[in-house]
């Protein structure tokens, strides 16, 4: 059980979906914000934060992964205790993993790093070369 979900997508329309799904769902614990990832989560993620909540991102990028600016918030947002990672291109998956985990980072240079603690594959598209891959991620 969550006290809160906030969805983040850049995608104003993504958002209304998401908005008319929880309508249509009967959830109520759950706001969506349309916007750069890397411009509201700093806010978002401290405004929960002061209210003594713990805050775990979910990170579900396109095939061409996380941008540069979305790793460099997560990794600067130190009030952000795990990331559960989402990815269907494990090439890119890569880099961005070793990018919020490496012990400095160029871009956010007095960040703490985030560990990987458990990682899984799920084949959602039967017959393919192509599967999800899900990690956790831990400070």
């Amino acid at each position: 059980q969550v006290h809160k979900v906030i969805g983040v997508d850049i995608v104003e329309s993504a958002i209304e979906d998401a908005r008319k799904n929880a309508l249509l769902n009967g959830i109520k614990n759950a706001e969506f914000v349309a916007g750069r990832a890397e411009k509201v989560l700093p806010t978002l993620v401290e405004n929960e934060k002061k209210n003594g909540r713990r805050v775990v991102a979910i990170t579900d990028p396109p095939r061409e992964g996380l941008h540069t600016k979305v790793i460099t918030t997560l990794r600067n947002c130190a009030q952000l205790d795990s990331i559960v990672a989402v990815a269907c291109n494990h090439v890119t998956f890569i880099e961005n993993c070793v990018d919020l985990c490496r012990p400095q980072h160029p871009k956010a240079p007095n960040t703490k790093p985030f560990n990987p603690v458990k990682a899984a594959g799920f084949d959602l598209f039967p017959h393919t070369p192509h599967v999800e891959l899900m990690t956790l991620l831990k400070r």
